[in-house]
């Protein structure tokens, strides 16, 4: 820059095509701005323009039935079915149990499910772990569950929660 030049920092834009990389930048700015900022931050989708990132994440325990091409999030457990698994939601929506199925044959269509399964394999170190999912949330036939739906596991991300404690002994 020429002398005297002043150094504004411009927001610059971030594509991405990845979801958990856009996982990672929600829960950066999540934990690093102030809630003033971080209702500042933008995305730009594709036929939806411009929505707000706080409005594109939506928590569980928020979401309504219908909701679609939003980032549902919350933690939970894991219950496994061979290959796939059933995520099963702390948070309730309206006092009813939210879950994401995968079956076992979405898991072997998928290129990278040894990713999904070897993150899984930790269920017993954690206690719990945070699902992403981009979908849509669905009630069951008896309406006594919701269920988040996903057309492609690469609309899935997954973090691994805390570590469980180990004979009685908190990690620090």
């Amino acid at each position: 820059p020429a002398p005297g030049a002043v150094n504004s920092k411009e927001p610059r834009e971030t594509r991405t095509h990845n979801l958990e990389r856009l996982v990672d930048s929600f829960r950066q700015a999540q934990a690093q701005l102030t809630k003033e900022e971080f209702a500042l931050l933008t995305l730009r989708i594709p036929g939806q323009g411009e929505v707000s990132l706080r409005a594109y994440f939506r928590h569980i325990k928020f979401a309504q039935v219908g909701d679609e091409r939003r980032v549902l999030y919350g933690g939970g457990l894991v219950e496994r079915y061979g290959t796939g698994f059933k995520f099963k939601f702390f948070d309730r929506l309206q006092g009813r149990l939210a879950t994401l199925y995968v079956s076992p044959a979405q898991m072997q269509a998928y290129r990278s499910s040894r990713y999904i399964s070897e993150l899984l394999s930790h269920s017993d170190e954690v206690r719990f772990f945070t699902v992403f999912a981009l979908g849509t949330l669905k009630a069951s036939p008896s309406g006594k569950s919701v269920s988040v739906e996903i057309d492609d596991l690469r609309h899935l991300a997954i973090v691994l929660g805390p570590p469980k404690a180990v004979d009685g002994i908190e990690p620090t």
